[in-house]
């Protein structure tokens, strides 16, 4: 490849010492215009970068506070209460937070109680009575977190969930404990008594230790050992035969003073009737001999007057009546006892 080169010829040059300074300071003239001209660019690029920065640092702190104010909005349901905590500045706040919406200061987030009654199913349990046996308890009961002292059991307990297997615990470990104060037997005949007992127990406790308020209580099953299960309904039933025989001993009695208080009622019915038979015929006697007196009288007084009145002798009085008694009429048997004769006729 061929290239072609032009050759330009140069007149030589002279400058005069004015003419160079003259040119030194347009030079320097123009290097500080220049210069200048690219600081200004500098700065105008500088101020136009902290401008975008500006913006953008603006842009994002104004993201940031709308992330912020939309992620610090939490609820708190009706049937619950809340505190709230910050973990960066580890800050928890003490007023409780109730139903509704609340706005939480960044990083910070809700602990929550509930405010309803929290179900407890105690898992079946093994106990000692007080006479050495081996009781097996079923129970649940129902509980509330006294929300006037949520700070308290956060700071304590940390959340809910801690809580409520403390509260377990607590309740399982005060039924054993109250299983000692009743004997097997008890357990069978004061079984209201025991649930009552355990049930005062594990409300104290909750109420002073757990900050929580006992709702109520169920004693579902309680089971003893099957020899002594044995053992009590062989005991029972011969309690009931026993009860049984002093019933019927009791019947049986009260059978044979039935019939004795019968028998002495028919005996003074008839005692009376027999009384009252007596009487009448005591009353009818006396009235017979009463008649047969005032016959007699009235008969003697009547021969004593004829007696007196004719001069008869007794002798002659019988005659007479001898005569009165076959002669009256017709006779046809006479019965007389000594001294009564038949014949008077030498005496009158």
């Amino acid at each position: 490849m061929t290239t072609n080169v032009k050759m330009t010829a140069v007149a030589p040059a002279y400058v005069t010492a004015e003419e160079e300074q003259q040119g030194e300071t347009e030079g320097i003239a123009h290097r500080r215009q220049s210069f200048r001209q690219k600081v200004d660019q500098t700065m105008y690029e500088n101020h136009k970068q902290v401008i975008q920065v500006c913006a953008w640092l603006t842009a994002a702190l104004v993201i940031t506070l709308i992330v912020g104010i939309i992620i610090g909005i939490n609820k708190v349901q009706p049937n619950e209460v809340a505190v709230s905590y910050n973990p960066v500045l580890a800050v928890l706040h003490e007023t409780p937070l109730t139903e509704g919406l609340h706005w939480l200061f960044p990083f910070s987030y809700l602990i929550r109680w509930p405010t309803r009654q929290v179900p407890v199913d105690a898992p079946t349990m093994a106990c000692n009575s007080k006479d050495g046996l081996k009781i097996l308890l079923d129970f649940s009961f129902q509980y509330l977190p006294d929300v006037a002292k949520v700070y308290n059991l956060t700071m304590e307990y940390k959340d809910f969930d801690n809580h409520y297997w403390a509260v377990v615990s607590e309740g399982t470990s005060t039924a054993k404990h109250t299983c000692g104060n009743f004997s097997a037997e008890e357990f069978q005949t004061k079984r209201s008594e025991v649930s009552t007992a355990i049930m005062d127990e594990i409300a104290y406790h909750l109420r002073e230790d757990y900050h929580a308020i006992l709702q109520a209580f169920q004693l579902r099953d309680l089971q003893r050992p099957d020899l002594y299960e044995t053992a009590v309904r062989n005991k029972e039933d011969a309690r009931s035969e026993i009860t049984l025989a002093q019933n019927e001993r009791v019947q049986k009695l009260t059978q044979a003073e039935t019939t004795l208080s019968v028998a002495k009622q028919e005996m003074a019915k008839k005692l009376y009737e027999a009384n009252i038979d007596a009487d009448v015929t005591e009353l009818e006697a006396l009235n017979l001999a009463e008649s047969v007196r005032l016959f007699y009288d009235t008969t003697k007084q009547v021969y004593k007057s004829l007696k007196d009145a004719k001069n008869l002798t007794e002798n002659a009085v019988l005659a007479l009546l001898t005569n009165a008694v076959t002669l009256g009429g017709d006779v046809k048997a006479i019965a007389l006892s000594q001294p009564f004769s038949l014949d008077y006729s030498e005496d009158i």
